[in-house]
């Protein structure tokens, strides 16, 4: 699942983003693949910095839903963390949306290696026979290889495609991909929340922890 992607296309705004979404993805596997079993989500995400969040309780924020879903899904999810990283670069000055002729200096934060984290996981789990069906989480076209190389050299293993933005869909994945859902709505996301408060043990295994969903999640 390309996490960042994901969070633009349906989180964004929402008052769901407390989601489980490993109960999210297996309702929808199963509506289109009904013998399916859900092994495992992989969870491809980066930690936000706080300096060039909005709100300052951002990261957080996402630190406790990370521990709550995974302490709920302690067997069927995986995260994987890329990085993000400070990219400078110039635009044209917009004022009152007219594009002006002066160039401004500025820095935006980027994620980086999640498209080769998830292409180089996809492939290395059907190369090591742990599944008998991909299904991938994303509009992002750059991951056409990797379902390219998947349906070439394991076309025994299904390749599922699910496409959050559902105005935005890529052909290119959903011709290299035996099924496609496109789009997800806000009732599938309120169906599939986390409990409000997620339980769980330290480390040493004697004192309880709790990890609560923020405010106006």
């Amino acid at each position: 699942m390309d996490g960042f992607n994901f969070y633009k296309a349906c989180l964004t705004g929402s008052q769901h983003k407390w989601l489980n979404i490993c109960s999210l993805f297996e309702e929808i596997t199963r509506a289109i693949e009904p013998d399916s079993d859900l092994i495992l989500v992989k969870y491809f995400t980066a930690r936000v910095k706080g300096s060039y969040c909005k709100n300052p309780a951002s990261p957080d924020r996402q630190s406790k839903y990370l521990i709550a879903l995974q302490k709920f899904n302690s067997e069927t999810i995986e995260v994987i963390e890329g990085t993000h990283v400070e990219v400078f670069t110039a635009g044209k000055h917009v004022v009152d949306g007219v594009t002006t002729n002066n160039w401004l200096d500025f820095c935006k934060m980027e994620e980086k290696q999640t498209d080769v984290n998830i292409a180089l996981n996809m492939y290395r789990d059907c190369s090591q026979r742990k599944c008998e069906q991909v299904v991938l989480v994303s509009n992002d076209s750059d991951l056409k290889t990797a379902l390219a190389f998947i349906k070439e050299d394991f076309p025994e293993v299904r390749r599922g495609l699910i496409q959050p933005n559902q105005s935005r869909p890529s052909k290119t994945l959903a011709d290299l991909s035996h099924w496609t859902r496109r789009g997800i709505q806000s009732e599938d996301l309120r169906r599939h929340q986390l409990p409000d408060e997620v339980e769980y043990k330290n480390l040493g295994g004697r004192k309880t922890k709790r990890s609560k969903k923020p405010e106006g999640w």
